[in-house]
């Protein structure tokens, strides 16, 4: 005969300190447990927010750089704080920087003129860039646009594309392999991606726990596999319909740790831990 009781573990529950990744959470037992042949543990339910950044130093996918190819041509290095961005946000941070650069037009609107353009194409659900040709003095002319006041960069003597170049792990992000875009500079041009953009890096959720010692699994403390549905900055709800218990290997425990990873089994870096509840379910043989 089996007995069930239910362990919950919320936001007071986050261990404080070793644990720079905010992953890790303990229960204190009241007292210690002795867990016997036959006894075994499973998830039941996980309710916390999507603050899984997809862009971080620690990954080294936080900088790309951009070339101006104004007549004396410079290369610009940017550096993006760590964050969550879609492709909406990373348009607007190469466009911000630009604009801190000096690096657009003006026209007879009043309205900016940028020269790369990322942007999502929905018929195909990928991305692609727009480059279009920096003027010379006449179509600059032709067109009434102005550079911007304080500007000192020098329009160039043939039209020119800027270019952006891109490492493989910020690529990947959107679907391009590493290295510098456009091939040709001269004419207005569309490069579009080559890859399956990542552009969320967090796809499912494992739970290990330290009470599970399996000889199949790998690791062999996972108690439970969640896959990602929620988007950033919402509520992941998940409740499952038919328990997997994993049986407890047995022995005297004081407590009980659970430690959440990525689909590749990387610490996942929980950047908001409140709304956190977890509900396990202990499953107990007849004790005599």
């Amino acid at each position: 005969m089996l007995y069930m009781d239910q362990i919950i573990l919320n936001t007071t529950s986050l261990r404080k300190g070793n644990n720079q990744f905010k992953n890790i959470y303990d229960y204190q037992f009241p007292n210690n447990i002795n867990f016997k042949d036959g006894d075994s543990i499973g998830l039941a339910s996980l309710s916390m927010y999507n603050s899984f950044f997809n862009i971080r130093s620690a990954l080294g996918n936080n900088t790309f750089s951009y070339v101006w190819n104004a007549a004396t041509p410079t290369t610009h290095n940017i550096t993006l704080d760590d964050g969550f961005y879609d492709i909406a946000s990373l348009n607007y941070k190469i466009q911000y920087e630009m604009i801190l650069n000096d690096h657009y037009m003006i026209d007879s609107a009043g309205d900016y003129v940028y020269y790369i353009e990322l942007v999502l194409n929905s018929v195909v659900n990928g991305t692609r860039f727009n480059f279009t040709p920096i003027p010379n003095s006449s179509e600059a002319t032709a067109l009434s646009y102005t550079q911007p006041s304080g500007s000192s960069w020098v329009l160039p003597t043939v039209k020119k594309c800027a270019e952006i170049i891109i490492s493989s792990s910020f690529g990947v992000l959107f679907g391009f392999e590493s290295g510098t875009y456009p091939s040709v500079t001269s004419d207005f041009i569309v490069v579009k991606n080559t890859l399956s953009g990542e552009i969320q890096q967090v796809n499912s959720i494992f739970l290990t726990c330290n009470l599970v010692n399996s000889p199949i699994s790998n690791p062999p403390n996972i108690i439970g596999a969640i896959p990602l549905k929620s988007s950033f900055g919402s509520l992941i709800q998940y409740e499952s319909s038919e328990r997997v218990h994993q049986k407890i290997f047995p022995g005297n425990y004081k407590n009980l740790t659970i430690t959440l990873y990525d689909q590749s089994m990387n610490p996942l870096v929980i950047n908001d831990t409140e709304g956190f509840v977890l509900t396990l379910v202990v499953d107990w043989v007849k004790r005599e």
